[in-house]
């Protein structure tokens, strides 16, 4: 009877999660892909309208202004794309002002997480602001971890996993161990402690799913009416009604159990059924279904979440049902079969969750890594690190129980390690001593006690890991540190001319290296003990390569008496800087000396492509907004790691995921034949 319930139960289960294809999808974090202008870029003419792309799968709101050279607001109210949504447009007032024009944007992305930062560009030969250009160079902004929402989705995941993982397991696992055996008021027993710990998850899940929604309500604008019904009708929204509406079935019908008002089959199939829907919504919101691939990352998410929920879960129910055999039945004689013949059970399942969990984890942490350094560097990298130590620490509970206190209780087990993991059969009087401190039975309950309180603690982590942007994306958006490099040279006349460079390399005192992507702001003055002197005609600046095939002269715009020009290197290599000026009664002439770094990775992907030097400048406009602009890093880390053989991540993650498999397939067999 049973058995033909639990078929049941898959059936439905299996038909909601197909079901739960048709909720609509969301993104993760939106950091600035492109834009036009780019950043940098020198304009003949203001544009009458200013494009933002943003990677991810949608932006919610924008929020952006364009500053023009007098310090006023030129832009207009910025739109979204109602056809692309990471597609941000903003309007601009009619001007001709000549100068620097500074974007100040902030997007809120359909997952509820903030992203800001700025970029800018400029009109004829205006004078540029070094604020400005520092903050347009430096990293997007992003809110970091908001901890209510991280609460949330602590709580969330615990009672996610407790619901589907309870349930099931038991009827797999322990009903059919007790209806072997007979104990009809041991099943009741054992029943009802489920329907407590089920109940309690259900109110875990719900409870999440409030605080969660509460914090995400909160960054629309506050938990006004009106930022309520604007989250509501955004995509996030709108699944986190659906899965409140599913959390909610779920916590009602719980409820019902207690109180002995619905079967053991309405219950069970409220939470089989009803968390893997809660599931599908937290793998779509997830950064790997949004920010790497849909379906792999919604499926590797998915996964992901049922591993950790058959492991977890199953640990509670384990955890259950030795408490319920310590209470229930006196003769200790007794318990040794019950709890040996649902630890053999478990083992199977035990497995496949940690199979799953463990081999998707390695795909995850490839995807969202990035490099070992970032392991140490990043937020997101130390908790992932006090995450991956918990879960060896687990592994290891899970490895005693499972290679050395089975066999105590379970003297027919075998598995793949039987030949280097030996052990004598149980004895008939509650099982073998171990080390002196108790009976096998009493050890496995405070071992899988243990065990699960530090899983307790990874899905804890796992929630801030999830609330944080990856190590991935910071790295990207960090790049390097901008510097400001300073060559001073002292005239015959005791003035001093300085001329300053950023971004730069700070490599020699003597010489400027730039990146050739960049576009740089160079500033020029002349000092005489401090007091700046003003040079009584332009100031030029002749840039000119040491085999002299490419120079370009640019006239500096001068402001409070230092001159300065935006300007791009059109080619990599020795560049020789002429300034020139008249801060005395005659021309003084000084000269500095550049090296331009290659952009190896742009020149290798465009091949001949740079024909001219026109060419080589629009091209590098391109990709300096790609270095500075932050384009997607999850998709670089994706396309770096297409295939499990290019990762040594992936790798492992499809080693665990195949032994794992022989290992189920084998305790399958063996479980199989004893049963027979």
């Amino acid at each position: 009877m049973r058995d033909s319930k639990a078929q049941v139960v898959l059936v439905v289960v299996l038909c909601l999660l197909i079901v739960s294809v048709a909720v609509p999808l969301v993104s993760a974090h939106a950091y600035l892909e492109e834009s036009n202008p780019a950043n940098g870029e020198q304009l003949d003419d203001p544009p009458d309208e200013i494009e933002l792309r943003y990677s991810g799968d949608g932006v919610e709101r924008a929020e952006v202004s364009v500053t023009g050279p007098d310090g006023t607001d030129k832009s207009d109210d910025a739109e979204v794309d109602e056809a692309d949504s990471r597609l941000v447009t903003v309007g601009m007032a009619a001007d001709d002002a000549e100068g620097m024009y500074v974007v100040e944007w902030e997007v809120l992305a359909d997952d509820g997480h903030t992203t800001s930062g700025s970029f800018f560009f400029t009109v004829g030969d205006g004078p540029a602001d070094r604020d400005a250009v520092i903050a347009a160079y430096e990293a997007d902004a992003d809110e970091g971890i908001a901890w209510i929402e991280a609460g949330g989705k602590a709580l969330l995941l615990v009672g996610l996993v407790g619901v589907i993982g309870i349930g099931g397991v038991a009827t797999a696992v322990a009903f059919p161990v007790i209806d072997r055996h007979g104990r009809s008021r041991l099943g009741e027993a054992f029943d009802y402690r489920l329907r407590q710990a089920v109940a309690g998850s259900s109110l875990l899940l719900l409870a999440g799913w409030g605080v969660f929604g509460g914090a995400r309500t909160a960054q629309h604008g506050g938990l006004s009416t009106e930022a309520v019904g604007e989250f509501l009708g955004t995509t996030v929204g709108e699944i986190w009604i659906a899965q409140g509406v599913v959390a909610a079935i779920i916590f009602i019908v719980s409820m019902l159990a207690l109180r002995g008002v619905v079967t053991q089959f309405i219950w069970l199939t409220a939470a089989v059924g009803g968390g893997p829907l809660i599931a599908f919504g937290l793998a779509w919101n997830s950064h790997s279904a949004t920010a790497i691939d849909f379906g792999q990352g919604l499926g590797v998410s998915f996964i992901h979440l049922l591993g950790a929920s058959l492991w977890v879960g199953g640990l509670v129910t384990l955890y259950l049902f030795i408490a319920t055999v310590t209470s229930e039945v006196e003769n200790e004689s007794m318990r040794v079969p019950l709890v040996g013949g649902v630890v053999r059970r478990f083992s199977l399942i035990a497995i496949i969750g940690v199979t799953l969990s463990v081999s998707t984890g390695l795909v995850l942490a490839d995807w969202h890594v990035g490099s070992g350094t970032a392991l140490t560097e990043t937020q997101y990298g130390l908790l992932l690190s006090l995450k991956l130590l918990f879960i060896g620490i687990a592994l290891a509970l899970g490895g005693y129980n499972h290679l050395l206190l089975r066999r105590r209780l379970d003297p027919s087990a075998t598995g793949l390690l039987d030949l280097v993991f030996r052990s004598p059969p149980a004895k008939t009087d509650g099982g073998e001593d171990v080390n002196g401190e108790g009976r096998a039975v009493t050890v496995l309950e405070k071992s899988v006690r243990l065990e699960l309180g530090i899983l307790l603690t990874v899905l804890v982590l796992s929630a801030l890991l999830t609330s944080a942007a990856t190590a991935a994306v910071v790295v990207d958006q960090q790049g390097e540190e901008v510097e400001l490099q300073t060559v001073t040279e002292e005239l015959e006349n005791g003035i001093t001319v300085e001329l300053t460079a950023l971004p730069a390399h700070n490599v020699t005192d003597d010489r400027f290296t730039f990146d050739e992507t960049d576009v740089i702001l160079l500033e020029a003055s002349y000092t005489d003990d401090g007091e700046p002197v003003p040079s009584e005609r332009p100031v030029e600046l002749l840039a000119t390569t040491t085999d002299g095939e490419t120079q370009f002269t640019v006239e500096l715009s001068e402001d409070d008496g230092t001159y300065s020009t935006m300007q791009a290197f059109p080619t990599y290599g020795d560049w020789e800087l002429r300034l020139t000026g008249e801060p005395t009664d005659s021309l003084e002439t000084v000269w500095f000396e550049a090296y331009v770094m290659p952009d190896i990775e742009n020149r290798v992907l465009s091949h001949g492509d740079h024909g001219g030097d026109n060419e080589h400048g629009e091209n590098e406009h391109s990709h300096e907004d790609d270095e500075h602009d932050h384009d997607d890093g999850h998709d670089h880390d994706h396309d770096d790691h297409g295939s499990p053989l290019d990762s040594p991540l992936q790798l492992a993650g499809l080693l665990v995921f195949l032994y794992g498999g022989l290992w189920v397939g084998y305790e399958a067999n063996s479980l199989r034949q004893h049963e027979r």
